[in-house]
């Protein structure tokens, strides 16, 4: 398969080369970023900001974030918060009932919508503000997963969580 790199700060462009490639009949895949690329990346947020100074990296991180997600969008949360939620409003009749839970559990959506970056923790990083429902909901940005896996989001959010985790992605 002849691979098609698509790798672009702007959503428009990457969508303008998908659009292309599949018009034109081209297999590929959409990759993320390489080592190399991925250090310049973070020297694009970062600049000269030093290691030690956190806050100042997250300020930066913010600014970046702010400027190129685009919100709202569609993110699965790690927390099972919503789950432990319905298992306490459940009583015991439900609990017996197979169909009765599977409809309860139904019932929880696990896609919230992010709304805005709401802060930064100290421990969890930058803070992102998210609807499910009526219910406003705060999670560190670390612990969501945009929904569209082909999206500048995804690509955004994955890299600042592997950037907090202190890993190195390649």
């Amino acid at each position: 398969m002849d691979e098609i790199k698509v790798f672009s700060k702007s959503k428009e462009e990457r969508e303008k080369i998908i659009k292309f490639a599949k018009e034109n009949g081209y297999q590929f895949s959409v990759n993320h970023y390489s080592s190399k690329d991925y250090e310049e990346f973070l020297e694009e947020i970062l600049g000269d900001v030093k290691d030690e100074d956190i806050d100042s990296q997250h300020d930066r991180w913010i600014e970046y974030l702010q400027d190129n997600l685009e919100f709202p969008f569609k993110a699965v949360t790690e927390s099972m918060e919503e789950y432990v939620n319905c298992f306490i409003k459940l009583d015991a009749d439900i609990l017996h009932s197979e169909t009765k839970l599977d409809n309860a559990l139904k019932s929880v959506d696990p896609v919230v919508s992010i709304k805005s970056i709401s802060g930064c923790d100290d421990m969890r990083g930058i803070i992102v503000e998210a609807k499910s429902g009526r219910k406003t909901r705060h999670y560190p940005l670390c612990t969501i997963e945009a929904v569209d896996y082909e999206s500048e989001n995804w690509e955004l959010v994955h890299n600042y969580g592997v950037w907090l985790s202190g890993a190195d992605m390649y």
